[in-house]
């Protein structure tokens, strides 16, 4: 039996649910594997009691440190990052001992450096599989912060470490990597016709178009998603917030619901967020109309910018009318652009299963 380690940094959502839809891929095609799951993110969207998958929770990867859905602290990041690499040290003998006991056979990591000085300690092969890595993001900020630059060696030093990385569309970074190929988006599909899930959300009857608000786990402080919808009547809103709200023309649902992503974005008529690669690949493997806010301070924000230019029908608002409210315009403006079915070329979505079968044959 395989037995296989993920390490999943807990930034954002991005990272995690590209990891849910591998692991089920996986386990699809050896379901007699035993995955552990190692994770900052929470445990809830790796938990299935079907599976061979045990997931704890362990302080793997600071990521970015974010004030809110797209201003980054970046002083506070490189502090973070430089108190994991103490930190480190003390959680490194009890994964080696884990990796041990349980005969773990190699690790996939999405893309905490720690996972692969942790594989190169155990002696097994580690895989990256993400669009980026976190040196990349981070080379931007020593510039400003040179007595950080060991942050970004410590980052380069853990990826060259890697047996390997699957590098996913719409990417960035990768030069230490010794070994790099390219897969296609990893993206999971819905899993909730659209019919039944307008029922259960009980808008079955309403013909508005309807606009999923989703800024991947993070809040857009400042905005008040129903006061907006007050100024939109002709159109229907959902956002995502602790507790469960409705109104006239929208509502809150929480974060932990039912509705999986991935439904909600197929049922909606468009999608605003700001851009990160899970909405991304989500709309794109929908080919769903997105409008999004300007990242200008996160490296990823260009690539991921052509990436929706290039694949979908796209808008960005600009932040003043964003937070201000000002969204009934630029809304109408991109579902007329949409309305017009602009061809856009595709892109592969099955980079969890071209990946599981690189991972297994990595495990034998």
């Amino acid at each position: 039996m395989k037995k296989i380690l993920f390490y999943v940094t807990g930034h954002g959502f991005g990272h995690a649910t590209r990891m849910q839809e591998l692991v089920r891929a996986i386990e699809k095609m050896a379901p007699e594997t035993e995955i552990h799951i190692h994770t900052n993110a929470p445990e809830w969207f790796f938990s299935d009691p079907n599976s061979k998958r045990y997931v704890r929770y362990l302080d793997i990867d600071t990521g970015t440190t974010q004030l809110d859905c797209i201003k980054i602290d970046v002083m506070r990041s490189l502090h973070d990052y430089s108190d994991l690499i103490c930190r480190r040290q003390s959680f490194l003998p009890q994964e080696l001992s884990f990796i041990q006991r349980n005969e773990i056979d190699c690790i996939v990591a999405d893309i905490p450096p720690a996972a692969f000085y942790i594989a190169h300690e155990a002696g097994i092969p580690a895989v990256g599989v993400a669009n980026f890595t976190w040196d990349w993001i981070f080379e931007p900020y020593i510039a400003q912060y040179s007595e950080y630059k060991y942050v970004l060696d410590d980052m380069r030093q853990g990826y060259a470490l890697a047996y390997s990385m699957l590098r996913l569309p719409f990417s960035g970074g990768f030069e230490t990597a010794a070994r790099c190929e390219d897969i296609p988006m990893i993206v999971r599909p819905p899993r909730m016709p659209v019919a039944e899930i307008r029922h259960k959300l009980g808008i079955n009857h309403d013909q508005r178009p309807l606009i999923l608000c989703s800024f991947g786990g993070f809040q857009a402080h400042g905005l008040d998603l129903q006061a907006v919808a007050e100024t939109c009547g002709d159109y229907f809103f959902i956002g995502f917030g602790d507790d469960m709200i409705r109104f006239d023309n929208g509502m809150i649902l929480p974060y932990r619901s039912e509705f999986d992503h991935p439904s909600l974005v197929d049922a909606a008529d468009m999608v605003l967020s700001k851009l990160g690669y899970g909405t991304v690949a989500e709309c794109v493997s929908l080919n769903k109309p997105l409008m999004y806010i300007s990242r200008d301070d996160f490296r990823e924000y260009p690539v991921l910018r052509d990436a929706v230019e290039y694949h979908l029908e796209s808008y960005c608002i600009n932040l003043r009318d964003f937070f201000e409210g000002k969204w009934h315009t630029h809304i109408g403006r991109l579902l007329d652009k949409a309305a017009k079915r602009v061809s856009y070329p595709d892109c592969g979505t099955n980079g969890a299963d071209v990946a599981a079968a690189y991972i297994l044959r990595l495990a034998d």
